[in-house]
């Protein structure tokens, strides 16, 4: 009852700051076991594979063992070299621990631009590379721009990072009240930063990120996450210090990124999305394509409700019908009643009457263009040319 009433009452904070979505439980959202296995099952792209799967995550996670039994028996330490930046780490309130990975020894432009812009927002980065090595020109760009640049064996993803890095980094910042954990896994940056940490900033103190996943639990993910005020960071530091280092990426992710919004709920602080999952579903299912492979994915979740929506969708068009009259007056004239846009009904498709209102939506939500051969704007009240039948022509009657 106590962890319960220390989420509900950081929840509550979140309320006063309209831009960011609470990272809270939706039993809505939620498919239960059999759901999960049946949708699994379902997939085009897994059918009669589910055994290869298995196989597939008992290869994985054994070669994760045989790395992570391989970097216990190496004694070295996990850091290979720790170099101080230009940009003083004694006083900064704004720490940033930047995770930077690539196959190759070279810092991409992208990823000094990424850096550029956290030094900007006031942030003191300390840069940590998990690449084979840093060549000295890059060094050199990174130099001003970080607090300090740090090269780190390839073992436990980002968190791995987090775990060995960060204790170093708040030693040489004492006051730091802003935490941010941070990757160059995305691209960009194409818009300035300012407009989400303000809201962040803004907020009560807890721990912030851009975006949210609700599976396996509602949780932020881990490519950028903001812990305000003192308390949050020494909790964020409490967890990445307990947290166990593995190659496994599939329990990194279950005992890292996941269980870390959870776990600062329990302790009271607010946890909390600048995009909320819903947000970005919706943008994502506008696009025609994305709705088609989700009923791909799930049809079980379509099931009953084609009818539904017609049914739905059959009564919006009466209501547009009678609407259309009665602004036209009661008349029966196609161009008085109309103006020159045809319907966007998605019913103009399955019914020939022509009075359908122009804008009308069906309950989906849905925006469908008449075909051309029942459109009603008055150009075209006339019937096609393409379906009119050619006329017979009258036979000449023989003379005499």
């Amino acid at each position: 009852m106590k962890l319960q009433g220390r989420r509900l009452a950081a929840d509550r904070s979140i309320g006063r700051s309209s831009s960011l979505t609470a990272v809270v439980e939706r039993p809505d959202r939620r498919l239960g076991f059999r759901a999960r296995l049946r949708a699994y099952a379902a997939r085009p792209g897994f059918r009669q594979s589910i055994l290869r799967a298995a196989f597939s995550l008992l290869r994985e996670r054994v070669r994760a063992a045989r790395v992570d039994l391989r970097t216990r028996l190496d004694r070295s330490a996990p850091i290979r070299s720790f170099r101080t930046g230009e940009v003083p780490l004694e006083r900064a309130r704004s720490l940033a621990v930047f995770i930077h990975y690539a196959p190759v020894p070279a810092v991409s432009r992208m990823v000094l631009e990424q850096v550029r812009a956290l030094r900007e927002e006031g942030f003191a980065v300390v840069f940590v590379s998990m690449a084979p090595s840093l060549p000295a020109a890059d060094l050199a760009r990174l130099g001003p721009l970080c607090g300090a640049i740090v090269e780190r064996r390839n073992h436990g993803l980002d968190f791995g990072a987090w775990h060995d890095v960060l204790p170093l980094a708040l030693a040489r910042a004492p006051e730091a009240t802003e935490l941010l954990l941070a990757n160059d896994s995305l691209c960009g940056p194409f818009r300035p930063l300012r407009p989400a940490l303000s809201a962040m900033r803004a907020a009560p103190e807890g721990l912030y990120g851009l975006t949210e996943n609700l599976a396996p639990s509602p949780h932020l993910q881990s490519y950028f996450l903001l812990a305000t005020g003192r308390r949050a960071v020494d909790d964020v530091a409490a967890f990445l210090a307990a947290h166990r280092v593995t190659a496994n990426k599939r329990r990194t992710i279950r005992e890292g990124e996941v269980r870390l919004s959870g776990w600062m709920r329990g302790r009271g602080h607010a946890v909390a999305a600048w995009c909320g999952y819903e947000r970005a579903e919706a943008a994502a299912l506008r696009r025609a394509a994305a709705r088609r492979r989700v009923r791909a994915l799930y049809p079980h979740l379509f099931a009953g409700l084609g009818r539904t929506t017609r049914r739905a969708c059959a009564r919006r068009c009466a209501s547009a019908r009678s609407t259309a009259r009665i602004s036209s007056g009661g008349s029966s004239s196609r161009s008085s009643a109309f103006p020159s846009s045809r319907p966007t009904c998605c019913c103009a498709t399955r019914s020939a009457s022509p009075t359908i209102s122009p804008g009308a939506r069906c309950s989906a939500g849905m925006r469908r263009r008449s075909p051309w051969w029942r459109s009603t704007s008055p150009s075209s009240a006339a019937p096609c040319p393409r379906r009119r039948r050619p006329a017979r022509r009258a036979r000449s009657r023989p003379e005499g």
